[in-house]
Order: structure tokens, then C-alpha cells, then sequence
């Protein structure tokens, strides 16, 4: 009813009413009245679900009958003089009629309804009549600005349904021909622009007009190569090009984003499927446009400063070009590399620009280089020519150049590193790392990129950087320049570069080489030892701390080196590389270790076990006689502040030693007792929920005991706790996902051993404390069977599932013995124990009230047939228990189960 009101008074002048109406029918609405009363009664229509497909019928008949009543009262007798004059009633109207277009189609009647309607009365002939006009706006009556963009905003979304759905490609055709090219867009663009402002309601409707350019040189674009026999545009020739010089010159540059699109759109045409104006010639304006948006302002100083760019649009305009800069290149090749080099003769916006777009095309640029064949040749030669003119161009006056620009300098140089090596001489080669190590003044982005550029060139030119004859001079210089910086990332990126060089050249220019690069970092670190006990022993906390976080930088370049000395081998006197390395740096790494603000300062300490942790795996034979002294001071550590990183390097050196003869194991069984009992104490102390990424270490930690030291493990004194304890954590740490995964992967591989790949050592030393394990199971069992089932009951994350189903399978398997030939270990196979365990669980009160005792019971009769098929079934288990998430989240029904039976 109201509605019918709604649209019966839209047409009609109708005064206030003088009087308090008796009954609905009597209500008079003005036109503005009723217009606002629609829409907000369509709003409630369209916003009662989140998806189309959810409205029931009676709101989609609503929604026809709202159609039906606006064609009858109002679209059929409006002209162009009355959708001006009455600008606030015709918004509401095209709102209306857009919300109604966006939500019809979810009923395939409503929907043709909804189109019919607009295409059978005159609303679009209106609608573009009105976007041709060259009226001129009055910048104070906003109301033609709403106007304009709420028939922008119609017209587009129409445009868009119509090239989604085939039945409506022969009506958008007969819309086609409704446009002017000579005034459709462009006057009331222009009129708009006059008076733009970046934020009010001229930028949205600027912004909505563009947007609408989009949609028309999109349909241009997608539906003329349609095989569909429709000839939708002829000729598109004006909308393509009023995207390329009108919206992509738009003011605002989300409009920017927008249109990349349409560029986009183009690449999934195969080239000899499109029109012959998709070309080079095209291709060279769109690149024209794009390297156009690249650009920073002139005066462009700081995003702290600047005012007229947006940073989220202008990165996120840089991103979306990535793609459209690679397409163009793989079109216009040379010429592509020729207008970027006209742009690097401008100012430094237009360089760095330039500079940005030829490091996201580098990767096909350097194919193009190393090409073979007769057709490329004069292309490969000229890119070669184009390349080093750049190159020489940009290593040249770096005293005068931007901060920005020499940030994007840096980028490019290490990007076009495949190419410096196979096309510049050694010298040219030590010119370009001088440039970057001069860059480390800069600013601390421009530290960075100019590190991760050191490292590309060390990576890609060692053969060449080898023929130099000062390059441990070079390498030296690098490490120490980057050093003083104290630009972390720059510093890491430097020491990987010449690490994993030194390691490529290998002989004794290696062993040279990992001198030159040692040396200063290692004094690197005695200088902030010794500046961290001077700020210690004046009480100066400020530059102690500072002192204490560059120090451990210095820790982290040390565990980088180590981390790529991996892939040396020993000399030809038989002694390794690092050995001589170890024995320098060991007594500064000691000192730092046994200095307590060091060792109590957690960035340190973290770095300290990171390097040491590093020695162990990499270089576990040299370590070796230092392992009792490391480890002491790790376990002093771990008493002092609980550091999970101490657990981590206990579980490496397991690893790496836990398999060793003689008194290892015990040593190792020693260990683990200890750090377990110290573990649980301080988690009761503080509780569970404060201490999960140290449960996931602990965990971790004995999981590498299983695996590489079981006897240390199920001969433990403490493997009670440690088992509890991970039964604990299934409930404690309350579906946190990485302790809780951790706890059931231990438990799965202690129960069941035989479903899980283990060394043949491994699983015979678990078989001879199988007595032990199984003990355990039996009393644990119950509570782990009933843990599962609940948190998967509960909505536990869905990346626990595998684990919680993977647990429950192996303690089904094995308690009913169908992990063995020789019977279940725990119950002699029967299953009994482990039917009442499941019946318990399945039973317990945080299970949903709904599920039926039936569906229970099928499901535990399910388990039984798949679990007592052996290891074979265990996919269809994991299927089964995500059936029962299901059941528990009502997705599906209990009938699922019988699948299974």
C-alpha cells in the first residue's frame, strides 16, 4: 500500500494535507515526499539479506509490482524539461530504479521485468540526453551535481548487467546507439570540472562520470569480440580514447585505478583476435598515460607533506600498472624502452617514473637480452644500446638527485642486474656498487633498496666481481659502509650478498673473502658490547638500550654469514672454512652470552640463539666440543626469562646430536627433564593463555626428541608430565592455533607410531616402551578422545581439523589394534575401551543437544568400519570427521553418515 501511494503521488503536485488523515488511502504525499519515502521502502526491501538469492518471493513480487506502478505513473511521461526542473524527486527515482536493477536478479521474471521497464519506456533516451548536455552547472546548487551522478550511476550499472548476461546483448546494442559522440560525456564533464573541488560532491560526480566512460569502453572493449554474431559498437574509437585523455587525466586518482582495467581487459583477447586499432600506435598512448600517473608532484617533498596525493591511491595506482606496463612492453619492445628514455631527460619526477616502469618490465627486458635468433637481433641490439645509455645515465650525478629518485635508482640497478652482468665490463660493474654504497647517505629507504641492490649484483655478477682484483677491498668497504648506517634490512641484504658470492667463487679467495666480510662486522660488535657496558655502568638507560638493539643487529649479519656458509666444503688441507671463522668470533659471542644485560635483553638473547643455532645445524661436527658450554648458558637463560628460542635451540641440537653413541642420550634425557619440569612450572605459574608460543616450542622440542632421540623421551622420568601435559594443552590453550596443533601432532606420533613415517631406529626404540606409551594412552585416553570431538563440536579453526582428526584416528586405530598384526595394543583388540571413550565424548554437554542419539550412534559405528580397514582409510576418516563438523554446524544432516556404513 504504501508503495502503491508512493508512486501514485510521485506525478501529482499535492499540497501538505490540512488535516490528520483517517486511513492510509487518504495520505497525500508531495513528489520530494514521496520520492524519499520510495526509496527508503526499496532500501528495506533490497538490505534485508546479504545475497540476492536469499529473498523469498513475496519480496521480489513486491519489487514488480514496485516496477509496474513507476511505468504506469511516472517513466513513461517524463521529459528532459521535467527531470530538470524537479532535480531532488528524479534522484530518488534513479536510485530507486538502480538499487532495484542490482537486486532483481535473483528471479529470473523479476529481472526481465526490471529491464524491460527501462528499456520499453523513454528513461534512457532521458538519461543520455541528459549526460550530452552542455548546460552549464551552477557550482552552488549541488542538487545538479546529485542528478548527474545518480544518472551516471544508473546508466552504468545498467550498462554493466546488460554485457553480463547474453539475452540482453541485442538491447544493449539499440542503448549503443543512443550515444553522441560528439557531446555524451565530455559536456558534462567539462561542465563539472569547472568547478572541481577534492572533496565535495563535483569530485563525486566527476568520479561517477568517469566511472560510467569506463563501463562504455569496457562494453566496447568485451562485447564487440563476442562470437555471439550481435555488432554491439562499430566503432569505439571516441570511448577509448576519452578514457585515455580525459579519465586517466582525472584529478582524482582512484578514477586512475579504475582505469587500468579497461587496459586489462584487453589482454584476455588473444592479439589476433582484436581489432586492428588495439595495436602499437594504441598501446604507445596508453603507456603515455600510465608513465603520466607514475609521477609524483613536482614539489613532492614527504607524504608527511603533501596534500595532493592520496599514498593508498598513488600505491595502489603503481600496483595495478605492473601488468599493464608488462603488456605494453611485450608490444612496442624498443619503442617502449625509447619513450621511457625521452622521459628520463626531464625532471626528476619524470626519471623516477621512468625509472619505477622499467623495474617492473626488467624481467622481460633481460629475456629479450639473452634471445637468440635472426628476427630479434636488431630488437635485442637496440635494447642493449638503450639500456647501457640508461645505465650511464643514471650512475651520474647522484649528489643532485632526489631523495625518492635515488631510492627508485637503486631499485632499477638491482633489478637490471642480469643484465649488468652479460652486457658490463668488471669496471663497469665496481662503478655501479660504488654508486650504491654512495646511495647509504641517503634516506633509510633508499639505505634499504640500495642494500637489496648490493645483494643482486654480488648474486648475479660473482664470475665477473672474481676478475677484479681488489674485490675483498670492495667487499669490505660494502659490509662497512652498510655497517655505519645501522639500517638493519640494508646490513642483512649486504652480508647475504657477499656471503653467498664469496661461497660461488670458493677457494682461497673465499677463505679472503669471508675475512674481508667478517672483520667489520665483528667489530661491529665489539663496538656495542663495549658501548652497552659503558651506558650500563653510568646508568644511562636510553643509550644502553639503543646500544642493545644495534648489537643485535650486528648478531643477526653474524647469523646471516653463517646461515650461507653452508654450502662450503673443506679444503685441500682438510680443514673447513668456517673453523678459523668459529675460532675468531667464539670468544665475543661468549662475552655477550655471559654478560648478563646482554643475555637478559631478549632481542639479543633471540639473535645469540639464532647464531648459535645456526652453527649447530650447519657445522654440528666443529661445534661439537663447544655443545656442553652452549648449552649451559642457554639453559641459564631459559631459567632467567623463559625464552622460547632457548626450547628451539635445544630442539636443533636433539637433531643434530640426540642419535649420538655414548653418554649423548643420557645427557639429552638429562636435558629434557629438566627443561620440561622447569617449562610446566613456570605455565602454571602464569597460565596457559600467556604462554602458547612457548607451549609451541615445548612441543616442537619434543617432537625432535621423538623423532631423533626417542629413548630420551619415553625413558624420561618426566615423560608423564610431558604426555599430561599435552593432553592439558588440548583444553588450556583453548583452539589457539599453533600450540594446540603442535600438542596434537606430538600426541598422534607418540599413539600412533605405526600410521606415521618414522625411522626404522625410531620406531623400534618406541616399540620397546610400548608398554609405557600404551599405559599412558589407556589413562589419557578418554580425556583426549572427549577434547576432539568437543572443539570440533565448538567451532574450532578449520586448520585444526586435520590434526584433531588425525589424533582421533590414531588412537582408534591402535587401541582396536588395527595398526598391528598382533592385536590391539590396549584393549586386545576388542575396542571396547575406546567404544566407551567415544560414547563419553559424544554424550558430553558441550555436543549440540540436536544431534540425535542415532546419528551419534551411526557415527560411531562409522568410525569402527573405517578405523579396524587399517592405515589404508585413513582419507575416508578425515572425510568423516568433517562430515561430523557439518552435522554439528547444521550444514547437513545425520543422513550423511550412512555413507559411511
Amino acid at each position: 500500500m504504501l508503495i502503491e501511494i508512493c508512486c501514485r503521488d510521485l506525478n501529482a503536485n499535492n499540497p501538505f494535507p490540512t488535516a490528520v488523515p483517517t486511513n492510509l488511502n487518504d495520505v497525500m504525499l508531495t513528489p520530494a515526499v514521496a520520492s524519499c519515502v520510495l526509496l527508503e521502502v526499496v532500501k528495506s526491501l533490497t538490505e534485508d539479506s546479504s545475497s540476492a538469492l536469499d529473498y523469498n518471493k513475496q519480496t521480489l513480487q513486491t519489487i514488480g509490482q514496485t516496477l509496474i506502478l513507476l511505468k504506469r505513473n511516472i517513466l513513461a511521461t517524463l521529459d528532459i524539461n521535467a527531470i530538470l526542473a524537479i532535480p531532488v524527486v528524479n534522484v530518488n527515482i534513479l536510485k530507486t530504479l538502480r538499487l532495484l536493477v542490482l537486486k532483481a536478479s535473483s528471479y529470473e521474471e523479476t529481472d526481465k521485468l526490471m529491464l524491460q521497464t527501462c528499456y520499453q519506456t523513454n528513461i534512457l533516451n532521458l538519461i543520455v540526453g541528459l549526460l550530452c548536455s552542455a548546460e552549464k552547472f551552477d557550482s552552488a546548487n549541488t542538487s545538479s551535481y546529485a542528478l548527474i551522478t545518480a544518472a551516471s550511476n544508473f546508466l552504468e550499472t545498467i550498462i554493466s548487467k546488460s554485457t553480463k548476461d547474453p539475452t540482453y546483448y541485442t538491447i544493449l546494442a539499440q542503448l549503443v546507439t543512443l550515444y553522441d559522440s560528439k557531446g555524451f560525456l565530455i559536456n558534462v564533464y567539462n561542465n563539472v570540472k569547472e568547478g572541481y573541488d577534492s572533496s565535495g560532491d563535483a569530485n563525486v560526480c566527476l568520479v561517477s562520470i568517469c566511472l560510467l566512460g569506463i563501463t562504455v569502453a569496457e562494453c566496447g572493449i568485451g562485447v564487440c569480440c563476442l562470437k555471439s554474431g550481435v555488432s554491439v559498437i562499430e566503432d569505439t574509437n571516441f570511448y577509448d580514447d576519452f578514457v585515455l585523455q580525459v579519465v586517466q587525466k582525472c584529478p582524482n586518482n582512484g578514477v586512475r585505478c579504475e582505469c587500468l582495467n579497461v587496459w586489462l581487459d584487453l589482454q584476455d583477447e588473444a592479439v589476433e583476435e582484436r581489432r586492428p586499432r588495439y595495436g602499437k600506435v594504441f598501446y604507445m598512448k596508453v603507456l603515455e598515460c600510465i608513465v603520466e600517473g607514475l609521477k609524483y608532484n613536482k614539489e613532492f617533498e614527504s607524504w608527511e607533506e603533501c596534500i595532493e596525493l592520496d599514498k593508498s591511491e598513488f600505491d595502489e595506482f603503481r600496483s595495478l600498472s605492473s601488468e599493464v606496463l608488462q603488456q605494453c612492453y611485450s608490444l612496442l619492445r624498443l619503442d617502449f624502452l625509447n619513450v621511457l628514455r625521452s622521459e628520463m631527460k626531464g625532471e626528476w619526477q619524470n626519471v623516477e617514473g621512468a625509472l619505477y616502469a622499467l623495474e617492473e618490465v626488467s624481467t622481460g627486458v633481460c629475456a629479450r637480452v639473452k634471445s637468440m635468433g635472426p628476427s630479434t637481433k636488431a630488437d635485442r641490439e637496440g635494447t642493449v644500446a638503450v639500456l647501457r645509455d640508461l645505465l650511464d645515465l643514471v650512475v651520474t650525478n647522484q649528489s643532485t638527485l632526489h631523495p625518492v629518485m635515488l631510492a627508485s635508482t637503486c631499485r632499477f640497478l638491482g633489478s637490471y642486474a642480469p643484465f649488468i652482468n652479460s652486457h658490463c665490463s668488471p669496471e663497469s660493474i665496481v662503478r655501479v656498487l660504488e654508486y650504491l654504497k654512495a646511495s647509504f647517505s641517503g634516506s633509510p629507504s633508499t639505505r634499504l633498496e640500495a642494500g637489496k641492490s648490493i645483494r643482486g649484483i654480488f648474486l648475479n655478477c660473482t664470475k665477473q666481481l672474481a676478475k677484479v682484483e681488489g674485490f675483498t677491498t670492495l667487499l669490505n668497504s660494502c659490509i662497512s659502509v652498510s655497517l655505519e648506517t645501522n639500517e638493519r634490512g640494508a646490513i642483512l641484504a649486504v652480508a647475504e650478498g657477499g656471503t653467498r658470492a664469496c661461497v660461488q667463487i670458493g677457494g682461497q679467495s673465499c677463505n679472503v673473502g669471508l675475512g674481508s666480510l667478517c672483520t667489520p662486522v665483528l667489530k661491529y660488535l665489539e663496538q656495542f658490547f663495549v658501548a652497552v657496558k659503558a651506558a650500563e655502568a653510568s646508568n644511562d638507560v636510553g643509550l644502553a638500550e639503543a646500544s642493545k638493539r644495534t648489537l643485535s643487529t650486528g648478531l643477526a649479519t653474524l647469523a646471516v654469514i653463517v646461515k650461507y656458509l653452508d654450502g662450503l666444503t673443506v679444503n685441500g688441507n682438510g680443514a673447513h672454512p668456517f673453523a678459523e671463522l668459529l675460532n675468531v668470533c667464539w670468544p665475543m659471542l661468549q662475552s655477550i652470552a655471559s654478560y648478563d644485560p646482554c643475555r637478559l635483553h631478549p632481542d639479543i638473547l633471540q639473535e645469540l640463539l639464532g647464531v648459535h643455532g645456526k652453527i649447530v645445524s650447519s657445522f654440528g661436527d666443529i661445534i661439537e666440543p663447544k655443545l656442553g658450554e652452549l648449552i649451559n648458558i642457554v639453559v641459564q637463560a631459559y631459567e632467567e626469562g623463559y625464552n622460547r628460542g632457548c626450547l628451539d635451540f635445544v630442539a636443533v641440537a636433539a637433531e643434530k646430536f640426540g642419535n649420538r653413541g655414548g653418554g649423548v642420550e643420557e645427557s639429552f634425557r638429562g636435558l629434557l627433564a629438566h627443561l620440561t619440569a622447569k617449562t610446566c612450572q613456570h605455565i602454571q605459574s602464569v597460565g596457559m593463555a600467556e604462554c602458547t608460543e612457548l607451549v609451541t616450542s615445548f612441543f616442537d622440542l619434543a617432537q625432535r626428541f621423538l623423532l631423533f632421540c626417542p629413548t630420551a623421551l619415553v625413558k624420561n622420568e618426566q615423560f608423564p608430565l610431558i604426555y599430561s601435559f599435552g593432553v592439558v594443552c588440548l583444553v588450556q590453550c583453548k583452539g589457539e592455533r599453533d600450540s594446540t596443533r603442535q600438542a596434537l601432532i606430538f600426541l598422534t606420533q607418540v599413539i600412533g607410531r605405526k600410521g606415521v613415517r618414522l625411522s626404522q631406529s625410531t620406531r623400534a626404540a618406541l616399540e620397546e616402551c610400548r608398554s609405557t606409551i600404551d599405559a599412558h594412552t589407556a589413562q589419557h585416553g578418554s580425556e583426549i578422545v572427549k577434547s576432539c570431538f568437543v572443539s570440533l563440536a565448538g567451532g574450532s579453526p578449520q586448520m585444526l581439523l586435520p590434526a584433531f582428526s588425525d589424533c582421533l584416528y590414531a588412537i582408534v586405530t591402535h587401541v582396536i589394534g588395527a595398526d598391528s598384526e598382533e592385536g590391539g595394543k590396549v584393549d586386545g583388540g576388542g575396542g571396547g575401551l575406546v567404544q566407551t571413550w567415544i560414547v563419553s565424548a559424544l554424550n558430553d554437554e558441550a555436543i549440540p543437544k540436536f544431534i540425535e542419539d542415532s546419528d551419534k550412534a551411526n557415527m560411531m559405528q562409522a568410525m569402527f568400519n573405517i578405523a579396524t580397514k587399517g592405515l589404508k582409510e585413513k582419507g575416508r576418516f578425515k572425510s568423516l570427521i568433517g562430515d561430523f563438523v557439518k552435522i554439528c554446524k547444521r550444514e547437513v544432516n545425520g543422513d550423511v553418515l550412512a555413507s559411511y556404513s
